[in-house]
This record gives C-alpha cells, structure tokens and sequence, in this order.
C-alpha cells in the first residue's frame, strides 16, 4: 500500500459548502509518465467562460489550452482502473523571460485549478509574464472524472428533483436549524446516496492522492522541479506535496494556512468536529470584531457607524425571533429575493460577506437596509452573484469526498451537539454553525486508506513561503504558525490585514508572493506586512509594506519593495545588514 501516516485510529451539506508516508513514495505508489496532448478547451462551463463578451475583458488572457491527464484511481493498483483529471495551461506571456512551470491550486478542497490558471494572467500578471501557469482539477471535481452522488450529467447543473432535492436541496438552505432530527436525516440521506452513486471514488479522495495525480502531471510534463501557489485549502495541498516529494519542489507559496494537525486529528482530538479543533469559529469572530473596529473608524466609509456592533446585535436579536428579520436579501444562496431570515441565515450571510474586504461596505449597507425596512437595496455586490463563483453540482460532494474521506471527527450527532453548545459558548456567534459544518461526515461512508496525515517536518531543499493575513476570518493566523512550526523548512510572513487569503487584499502580500517565485528566494523570517489605512475608506487596497529585519538585530526596518528586492539582487550580508554603498543603489 501507499506509505501513510496515522490512518483512521476509529475506523455537506450543499448550504455549508457553498459557503464554502514518510519521505518520497515508493515505487508502488507512483507510476510511469502518461501523455497529455495540449488543445483548445472545449468543455462546456470553461469555453462559456472564454466565449462570453461580459467577461472577456477582465478574464480572459493569453494563450490557455486545456488537456486530460489519465492517473490511477488507486496508486496501490498504478496499472489499474484510470480516471481523468483536467488539466489547464498558460504558457509565458515572454517566453525568453521564462523560468519553468508554476502549479496552481485556489483551495477548496474542489476549487477549479483550471479556472484559477485561466485567469492567472489577470491575477498576477508578473507571474504569468515569467511561467507556464498551470492548474488541474482535483479528482472528482469540475472538469475532471466527478465524484458524483445525484446522478448530475451536466457538471454545471443543480440537484435533481426528487426526494433528494427535497431533503438535500435548496430546503436546507432556506430552513437552517442544525442538529435538529430534519438535518439530521439531511445527512443520512446525502452520505446514503454517496454510498449508492458515488462509486469506488469514494475511497480515493485524500489529498495525499491529489497530490499524487499533481506529481504524475510534473512527471508528464518532464519537469524535474515545479513551483507552486496554493491558497487556502491548496496550502494543505501544497504542505502534503512537498512532504511527499520534496526534492521536486523550486519554490513553494502557500496562501492563508491550513494547520495540518488540526485538520487530520489526532488521537486526543479525533472526537472533536474539524472546525472546533481548527478554531474556526474564534477566527471568524476575531475578523468581525475587526470589522465592526474599522467601521466605527470610518463613520464617512461605514453607513453602519457608529455602534457598529450593537446595530449588528440587534439585528441577529430580531432575526432569532419567532418572525425572523425582513432582509433585502432573504435567501443566501438565491440572491436577489427580500424576505425573512432566522439567526443562522443572518450568521451564514455575514460569513459569506465579511470573507473579502470588497463586501465590507456592500455587506453594512445591506444591514442598514435591513434596519430601515428598505428592501430594495441592490445585493449585486456580492461576489456569490458571479457566476464564476458558482460551484457545480459535483463541488459539494468533491469537498465532502476529501473532508470527510480523510479528517477525523464525531460520528454520532450527539458529541456533535456537545461540542456546538461548547463553542458557541466560548466563541459566540459562529460555535454552532461551524462545529455543525461538516456533520455529514459522521455518517459518511468512505474512508481513503492511503491518505497522509504527517509527520510533516520532510527536510525540503527549499524555504517554503507562508503568508497569512492576520484577520482572515477562515484560516486564523494560528494555522499558519502552526504550520510554519511543523514545516522544516519554511518562512511565514504575517500580514496585518483583513479578509480570507492574502494576496488580493495586501500589496505587500502580493509583491512577496511574486518576488518569492520569481527568485526563489525567500524573506528573513520575522517579515511582515503592515498597513495603513481602512478597507472601508480606501477605494483600493490599504497601503502597506514591508517590516524586514536586515542585519539580524532583532529590529525591522521599513521597506519598499523595490528596496527590497535591490537588496537581494546585491546579495546583501543579512548578517551584518546593508552597506553604504548597498543603500546608495537601493535607497532613495
């Protein structure tokens, strides 16, 4: 069998998700390199993407063709039943300029890298001037072979109706009460038909075999070394890569961290729901009180100053009552219809619109309607109204293949409910919702033997970049610390910022991110990214920069990053600091 590390020492629903070995593997775990033939993208969802004149300006870019990669359902049979993954590439904007060939993956678990990679030149346009920018969807998600409980031909279409629909569908959205015997038979009802539908698939989702198929590709594409991006979730990816093949790694960027030992379990924390461990909940609550602070710092940018936090308390006070609160948009996930919500349709909207700072202002504007009655308020700016935002119908069983294919957790509801009531006393408005979140996993019929847990400190060749904002309501900071403790090689460059994921909302996070890959050279370690500024005053992205301790006197200075990078181009002494003629060049 493939080599894993603490396997299961105890051998999404749609709503939650939409808001959403040791050393190298062994022979018998990888495989020889197939073909892949490079041509125009012909599925349905991405040629829409690439064909529709409203999206042609800001997304489309350069030259991208798509291809299909077969890899191994199970790496124990390398020569056995194959499935598909799409795989999707960007070739160098300047190809004399190029450097080699950069991974994608957006997170998730069952973000489309295709997509991501598609839209990389608009992204990052450094990068996609410098590599081939190349991103696969993750085995039974998107354009790849679907992991697929519902019977969905059509990877863009919703669930069937029926009973199914009935119990899994668009009812659970709209009527959240978790653990209550209707959601409970929600859960039952989705893991039954993964059971019935899903097929062998079901036992094969772990990261660890994405991560598999990712080194197939490299293999496929005759590469000795990659480089790789990956946000959120892709962190988690990432980490198990190089863990797993750490020589074959050039440079490695991983955006808002995943705690590894908190999303597999351990033995002493198997009984506890993945959010709970993960402090997901303290996060988030961490992130809204941010975002009340900068409201009521910004009376001219904040429509819900001052007081923003006792307006934001009485209006989740009315939507907990018997009548519910009347909200310019009732239904999180049909946008566009006004109508009443309960308390955790009010705390599932502020997940959603607190995630990105781009929301902020739309998101208070939509509470002050709410305060005035107006339901007219225009809800279009909200990023769930893209449609390239949709997932599809096979995304929320991807997630739960992988989340509850590979994580420990309750498998009763009654510890569930246990430990909702436990966070949701320590950690206030968001215990429940996500102690609840993954609860199909207690009943979940599939299990990945071959999935990989740690230990995670693989001696890699390389720095590995961790960068995390320090107000990302999904993946708090003590992720990233954590992972940066367990890495054995790694730089984690902590970004006073607000929203999940770093690079869009911090240009200094942005520019570390590209330096990084482009040279491969990573920070001190002690970096950081300051800000100056208000989400809801600045019409971009606060002003920040770096904080870089140059000569190893446990002091930062303040840097551009332009100074920056003339340092490094100078090969500086980061022991002694810059010299007067390394500050002549670089400074002003």
């Amino acid at each position: 069998m493939c080599p894993r590390v603490n396997a299961n020492p105890n051998s999404h629903r749609r709503a939650v998700v939409a808001v959403l070995a040791t050393g190298l593997l062994t022979s018998g775990c990888t495989s020889e390199a197939a073909s892949l033939d490079w041509g125009e993208c012909e599925n349905g969802q991405l040629a829409e993407l690439y064909t529709d004149p409203e999206y042609d300006f800001q997304w489309r870019s350069g030259d991208f063709e798509c291809g299909i990669l077969e890899v191994p359902l199970d790496y124990d049979d390398p020569d056995g039943e194959q499935i598909d993954m799409a795989v999707g590439r960007l070739s160098a904007a300047s190809p004399e300029d190029r450097i080699g060939t950069l991974f994608v993956n957006p997170g998730g678990p069952g973000g489309s890298g295709v997509r991501f990679a598609a839209e990389s030149g608009v992204r990052y346009p450094e990068i996609a001037e410098r590599f081939d920018v190349v991103g696969f969807d993750p085995r039974g998600t998107w354009f790849s072979t679907p992991f697929d409980c519902f019977g969905s031909d059509d990877s863009g279409s919703e669930f069937p109706d029926g009973p199914i629909e009935e119990t899994v569908g668009d009812d659970v959205v709209n009527e959240v009460s978790f653990g209550d015997a209707d959601s409970r038979t929600d859960d039952q009802a989705y893991a039954d038909a993964c059971a019935e539908n899903g097929g062998p698939m079901i036992d094969h989702m772990s990261t660890a075999n994405v991560a598999r198929d990712m080194d197939r590709l490299r293999n496929t594409l005759d590469l000795a070394q990659v480089s790789y991006y990956g946000g959120s979730y892709g962190s988690l990816l990432g980490a198990t890569y190089a863990n797993l093949f750490p020589d074959t790694i050039r440079a490695m960027a991983l955006d808002s961290a995943a705690n590894p030992a908190a999303w597999f379990g351990t033995e002493a924390t198997s009984d506890q729901p993945l959010w709970a461990r993960s402090d997901r909940a303290a996060a988030q609550q961490t992130a809204l009180d941010e975002f009340f602070r900068q409201c009521d710092d910004a009376p001219d940018g904040c429509v819900l100053a001052p007081d923003s936090e006792t307006r934001f308390d009485a209006l989740l006070a009315q939507a907990s009552t018997d009548e519910g609160l009347t909200f310019p948009n009732g239904d999180p996930f049909d946008i566009g219809e006004p109508g009443p919500i309960g308390r955790q349709e009010f705390l599932i909207r502020t997940v959603y619109s607190t995630q990105f700072t781009f929301q902020w202002r739309g998101f208070t504007e939509e509470l002050a309607a709410a305060e005035q009655g107006d339901l007219s308020y225009d809800v279009s700016y909200n990023s769930v109204t893209d449609p390239r935002s949709e997932p599809n119908a096979e995304y929320a069983e991807g997630y739960s293949g992988v989340v509850c294919g590979e994580t420990e957790g309750p498998t009763d509801w009654d510890t569930l409910s246990d430990h909702a009531l436990e966070e949701e006393a320590e950690n206030g408005y968001f215990g429940t919702f996500w102690s609840w979140a993954e609860s199909p996993c207690a009943v979940w019929p599939g299990r990945d033997e071959d999935r990989y847990a740690g230990p995670w400190d693989t001696p890699t060749p390389i720095t590995i970049l961790i960068v995390n904002n320090l107000y990302d309501p999904a993946l708090g900071i003590e992720g990233a610390r954590a992972l940066d403790d367990a890495l054995a090689n790694s730089v984690l460059v902590e970004v006073e910022a607000w929203g999940h994921v770093a690079h869009p909302v911090s240009d200094c996070a942005y520019d570390t991110i590209t330096n990084y890959l482009i040279t491969a050279e990573a920070p001190p370690q002690g970096t950081t990214c300051v800000s100056e500024g208000n989400p809801f005053l600045d019409e971009d992205d606060p002003d920040d920069h770096l904080v870089v301790d140059l000569d190893g006197d446990g002091e930062g200075e303040y840097l551009r990053h332009r100074e920056y990078e003339c340092l490094v181009d100078r090969d500086f002494d980061e022991s002694s600091g810059p010299t007067a003629e390394d500050e002549r060049a670089c400074f002003d």
